[in-house]
């Protein structure tokens, strides 16, 4: 026998493992390197939309009492929280689509750190690079670089679904915590009116956590009471807000079945993608020799308690909640409107994806690539929104052209950007958006 395979059948000898620190070190530099390079472009250059132009002008309003008053009276249909804090972001960044949208951008960024260590903290390092990338890939991509509150809803969903994580489990939790989870639910409600609906998830996994360990979670509940009060003083602008239930808002449909698939498939466009190449991996490198200097073999099985799985699914199928809630008193969906639900998603499909992948470092090699590689074609499917300028201004010259006197056209100045809305007799029969800008 040879001295070499002597030598590499020693016991004694361990293979090099990059150390699991640095691994999320180099991952989150990667992720961070790619988001904010292209979501501060797309924040630039992208003009405002409909919605957007109701926060940017109660955002420019000259403090936080006149936005206060406005919202009372109608101005707009979400609660004051996010238009505040586009305010500060606009007098910190400048009245501009970017400095509008600066909350957004690090709400959405928050997220994805949130959704990373849970994921982790449940199975390892690869489960949090998969389950940050799929909500990176999602649908709900489109509104990091969005000036409405939906990105906050999503950041305030998260950072409770990491709390609840470490408060399930530890009797003796600091204070602090309590408080964390307890501001984080009752910002998602002054963010939106349907963060009700992650009050009720948590509810939910409150029931399950005093089925599971014959406890009553007493904290919980106090935290729950206190969050109730928090939240009562959004009433008076929920009740402004109703008045445009018979004209603004989008009615619900009439069966659940559009809700179910809002549940499981708001992955989006890129995240069934980004699925098909995590299967197409998986069938190329399933066999494939492990190489042990990647990360270390973890084949072990998700750590989650029964609350928390009760937590996740409540959280996934809240868009069924809101259906239920359309249908029953509010009048409104919008799949947006429970965005959360994207981020328990992620999380499943990161944890399920990592239990595949855990068994070959090879394939775990290939997946992380394949993760930090797609984070630009995802930002990059926000492309179908901006227009170039040529075609901005020939979309000027036809309107200058062919408009006539029974057609009613909105215009809402900014700066140098306009918003162009048709009504061709009946809402019903309204065309797409046109923005331009000269």
């Amino acid at each position: 026998m040879s001295d070499r395979k002597r030598i590499s059948e020693s016991p004694n000898q361990r293979p090099f493992v990059l150390p699991d620190h640095l691994i999320v070190a180099v991952y989150l530099v990667a992720l961070s390197l790619i988001y904010f390079p292209f979501v501060i472009y797309f924040a630039r250059h992208l003009s405002f939309w409909y919605d957007e132009l109701f926060t940017y002008y109660v955002a420019s309003l000259p403090d936080v009492r006149t936005i206060w008053r406005s919202l009372l009276a109608g101005m707009d249909v979400h609660p004051p929280l996010d238009y505040i804090l586009s305010h500060y972001s606009m007098l910190l960044f400048g009245h501009s689509e970017l400095g509008a949208r600066i909350p957004s951008i690090a709400a959405f960024y928050g997220s994805l750190l949130c959704v990373f260590f849970y994921a982790r903290a449940a199975h390892s390092t690869l489960a949090g690079v998969i389950a940050s990338s799929m909500l990176l890939g999602s649908s709900a991509s489109r509104y990091a670089v969005e000036a409405r509150g939906y990105s906050l809803v999503l950041f305030f969903a998260s950072a409770a679904l990491l709390l609840w994580r470490a408060l399930s489990v530890d009797r003796k939790a600091p204070l602090w915590r309590w408080l964390t989870l307890g501001t984080c639910l009752a910002g998602a409600v002054w963010t939106h009116y349907y963060g009700v609906l992650i009050i009720a998830a948590f509810a939910i996994a409150g029931v399950v956590y005093w089925a599971e360990r014959r406890r009553f979670p007493t904290k919980l509940f106090v935290t729950l009471v206190a969050v109730t009060t928090a939240v009562v003083p959004v009433v008076p602008f929920a009740i402004a807000a109703k008045s445009y239930s018979s004209h603004f808002w989008s009615v619900p449909p009439s069966n659940p079945i559009p809700a179910m698939h809002d549940s499981i498939g708001r992955l989006g466009y890129a995240g069934v993608e980004l699925l098909l190449l995590f299967a197409l991996c998986t069938l190329l490198l399933s066999r494939a020799p492990s190489m042990t200097w990647f990360v270390p073999q973890c084949g072990g099985p998700c750590e989650l308690a029964k609350s928390e799985i009760a937590l996740l699914i409540a959280l996934q199928f809240a868009p069924v909640m809101q259906w239920l809630l359309a249908r029953t008193v509010t009048n409104a969906y919008v799949w947006r409107y429970t965005i959360a639900s994207i981020a328990a998603a992620s999380v499943v499909g990161g944890l399920l994806l990592a239990q595949i992948c855990a068994r070959n470092s090879t394939l775990a090699l290939a997946v992380c690539l394949v993760c930090i590689l797609y984070a630009p074609d995802a930002l990059f499917s926000l492309r179908y929104l901006r227009v170039s300028r040529q075609q901005r201004l020939a979309t000027v010259a036809a309107l200058d052209t062919h408009l006539q006197s029974s057609t009613t056209v909105l215009a809402a100045p900014h700066g140098n950007t306009y918003l162009v809305y048709y009504y061709y007799g009946s809402l019903r029969l309204k065309r797409n958006l046109v923005m331009f800008s000269d």
